[in-house]
């Protein structure tokens, strides 16, 4: 069973996309630290908003990721993925919008083809319509490169996300 994360409805970004939070194993921890999050989703409410899940798990050659999930330049969740938490659904609630604008930010580690681990950033946008209800599986191409949300809702007709470039994600710094 995968593990379930919890999102806030909105929580409002300063920059346009910011790098990866710090998360823990467990997905969850990884969400109350960010700052004024209560607050948010309080003032948010749950009234009107469009829900959907985003859901993800390990690949046989990864070893871990960690990922942040903005819609419409709002951060909606962040995961870790190990061997320990395989897999995650993140239940996502955001206000009503014509389009989507999905972005996945973080790293990901894997065993490359010489058997080493290799890590890559995760970074890539794309624009989702009629997301109300529906199940989108995160996927990795091109030798972790590029990274997409596929429709997987059973029993309707599935919406065709579109890709868009990456970049634009903001690498951390210490």
């Amino acid at each position: 069973m995968p593990t379930r994360a919890t999102t806030p409805a909105a929580w409002p970004v300063l920059l346009m996309f910011m790098a990866p939070v710090a998360s823990s194993a467990s997905p969850a921890a990884a969400l109350p630290a960010l700052p004024g999050l209560a607050r948010a989703v309080a003032a948010q409410g749950e009234a009107g908003l469009v829900r959907f899940r985003i859901q993800d798990q390990l690949d046989e050659r990864e070893l871990d990721e960690s990922t942040t999930i903005y819609v419409n330049r709002t951060v909606v969740g962040a995961f870790h993925l190990d061997r320990q938490t395989p897999q995650i659904i993140l239940d996502v609630a955001v206000p009503p919008a014509e389009h989507y604008e999905v972005a996945l930010c973080g790293s990901i580690t894997f065993r490359g083809h010489d058997g080493e681990p290799e890590t890559h950033r995760v970074d890539s946008i794309g624009e989702v319509d009629d997301v109300e209800g529906r199940v989108f599986e995160a996927l990795g191409a091109a030798d972790f490169t590029e990274f997409y949300l596929v429709d997987r809702t059973r029993a309707r007709q599935p919406t065709s996300p579109r890709r868009g470039e990456g970049g634009v994600c903001v690498p951390a710094t210490s």
